[in-house]
Parts: structure tokens; C-alpha cells; sequence
């Protein structure tokens, strides 16, 4: 698991006197990741430690910040999707989804938002996370670990929200054959169109390779077209994964 973006666009939104806690808590998170350093939380922690000398730093942070949110505004319109699922976002995120979508459900850190003019209705899945009904069609957001038995747990939870006609999409952190090995009931997107396993992990710890983590699976659903969004819109990196998209064909 990584909390990098969730502190970082954190401090897109929060008061300058809130930002020594939300560096604080970062400084926690570096530490509990081995000192595995990404740019941007080098620069949150460089902040802390000049905070005192330069009051400025936290401004500047929350500028950077910013700008990261306007370039994922820049990429929704760009990509004009009908259903997007965030994944480890805090509330501020939501005020730059262009206008034209409408959030559904009630989900803090994994929201999903839909076209206007869509019908779509919520459904309970877990804590965290959301799932909906788009179009006759269940649309999971998903967010999983790597460990065996929390993808196991992860794949019956998405087992038992099935209805025929279904997308799961996310973060699961690990690869296409631990979750299918899991018993999920669903086919992988990207491997029914033949498209290649690109590592969807953008580096923000400069670490080796994660390979494909991010996945859309369907069920009762023809895939039309996967890709992964690579273009910063401006930034270096939106997020410390690379979006990615899937077209469908609706009935």
C-alpha cells in the first residue's frame, strides 16, 4: 500500500497551519516504507524541515499540489470518460472533476462519478471502496493488497457483487494470475483484446518494475479498446500509477 498521493494531495486543500501535520504524518509514512523515497515526498519532507526558516515551503507545496489536480482535470476532459473511479483520493479531489459528472455513492477515498444524464445507482461493497450500476451494468471500484490471502478475500468480495453484467476496475496491486488462481469470475480486459502487460506502476519510488497491477475485469461485457493513459498533462506524473481506460460495447 502506498499513501504517498493521498498526503500529497492533501495538502492541495488544507490551511497553511494544517500542513505541519499533514507533514508529520508523512515523515511517519517514509519511515514505515523503508526510506524508499519518491520525488514528491522529498520535497513534502524537505518542507517540514525548512518549515521554520522558510514559511513559504508549505505554499509552494500546496501550489504543486494543485497543479497535479488541475492536470487530472485536464486529462478527464481530454479522455471525456461516462464513469470514473478514483482510488485513494481525499474529498478536495472531487472539486476538480469537470463539471457534466455527478458523484455517486458516499465513499470518501474511492468515489466514483458518472456522466450526467447516466442512470446509475449505488450499491453497499466495502468501507472504502464503491460500486455502482451504470447502464445496467455493475461497475466495481476496486482496491486490493498483494498478499495472498487479502486477494483471496478481495475476489470473494467482488465474487458476491455479480450480476451478470460487470466491470471491476483498480489498484490490486498485484498480477493478472495471483487474482484469476484466486477464483475470480470475471475475465481480464486487457487480455480478451490481446493488449499488451504494461507495467501500470509510474515509479514515484524509483523501485523495480511492479508490472500490470491495475486491471479492468468484465463479466456479461464485450471490450472494445484498453490503454494506458502515459501523458502527465502538464505534470511529470499525475498519480504514482498510470490511469488506465477501458471502452465497452452497451446493448
Amino acid at each position: 500500500e502506498r499513501d504517498h498521493l493521498a498526503v500529497h494531495i492533501a495538502v492541495a486543500q488544507l490551511t497553511e497551519e494544517r500542513y505541519q501535520d499533514i507533514a508529520n504524518e508523512t515523515v511517519r509514512l517514509v519511515e514505515e516504507h523503508d526510506n524508499r523515497l519518491s520525488d514528491d515526498i522529498e520535497s513534502l519532507v524537505d518542507c517540514r524541515r525548512k518549515a521554520n526558516a522558510e514559511p513559504d515551503m508549505a505554499v509552494r507545496a500546496k501550489l504543486y499540489s494543485t497543479e497535479v489536480m488541475e492536470a487530472m482535470r485536464r486529462m478527464i476532459e481530454d479522455v471525456d470518460p461516462d464513469v470514473i473511479c478514483l482510488q485513494e483520493v481525499l474529498p478536495p479531489a472531487g472539486s476538480y472533476v469537470p463539471d457534466g459528472y455527478h458523484r455517486v455513492g458516499v465513499g470518501v477515498s474511492h468515489p466514483i462519478y458518472v456522466r450526467v444524464g447516466l442512470k446509475a445507482s449505488r450499491h453497499s461493497f466495502a468501507i472504502f471502496w464503491e460500486a455502482c450500476t451504470v447502464s445496467g451494468i455493475r461497475i466495481i471500484n476496486v482496491h486490493s493488497r498483494w498478499e495472498r490471502e487479502i486477494v483471496e478475500r478481495t475476489v470473494r468480495q467482488v465474487n458476491g457483487q455479480l450480476t451478470g453484467r460487470d466491470i471491476a476496475c483498480g489498484d490490486w496491486n498485484t498480477g493478472l494470475r495471483s487474482i484469476e488462481s484466486a477464483g475470480l469470475r470475471m475475465q481480464s480486459a486487457r487480455t480478451l483484446l490481446g493488449a499488451p502487460e504494461t507495467d501500470t506502476f509510474a515509479n514515484f519510488t524509483k523501485s523495480e518494475s511492479h508490472g500490470a497491477i491495475d486491471h479492468f475485469f468484465v463479466n456479461g461485457v464485450t471490450p472494445v479498446s484498453y490503454r494506458m493513459l502515459t501523458d502527465g498533462y502538464g505534470v511529470p506524473r499525475i498519480s504514482d500509477h498510470w490511469p488506465i481506460l477501458l471502452d465497452v460495447e452497451l446493448p
